[in-house]
């Protein structure tokens, strides 16, 4: 049995957004991946390469809310092999109620990193699928998309 997706024109929409300010603060291009990719989108230079990979996430509270972010582990662990297998950078950029910060995604995060069983309740959309190991960042370590280098 499949699983259903959850991503909508909301989502999409909150996606551009994000892409929209990486592309102006960093001057690079960036391209949506298909629907079922395991990377939202990757980063190409001026002839089409493949530089990096970007994973997107939009919360609708303020980034001080929690003391560290969480997602899939296995989303995490996508993302990890994205960047290992490629040799190119991949960050995980989140969209707070209050601005867009990016993290540097590192493998050794899986050894040093709290991961716990948590994610949506089965109650917030009746998906006990939801309910996965889980990966915290703490988002100090998150920096202000447009205080952050260009990495490539």
């Amino acid at each position: 049995m499949t699983r259903p997706t959850y991503e909508n024109d909301g989502h999409l929409k909150d996606e551009e957004i994000c892409i929209d300010a990486v592309e102006a603060v960093w001057g690079v291009a960036c391209v949506k991946t298909p629907r079922y990719y395991k990377i939202d989108y990757c980063v190409v230079d001026p002839s089409n390469r493949v530089v990096g990979w970007i994973e997107i996430r939009c919360k609708n509270f303020a980034r001080a809310q929690y003391k560290t972010f969480y997602t899939s582990l296995e989303k995490y662990l996508s993302v990890c092999r994205a960047q290992y297998a490629t040799a190119r950078p991949a960050f995980l950029l989140v969209k707070w109620s209050d601005g867009i910060f990016i993290y540097r995604v590192n493998a050794q995060d899986l050894t040093r990193r709290e991961i716990t069983v948590g994610g949506r309740t089965a109650n917030s959309r009746g998906d006990d699928q939801d309910i996965e190991p889980v990966i915290h960042i703490p988002i100090a370590e998150f920096i202000k998309l447009s205080d952050a280098r260009n990495p490539f």
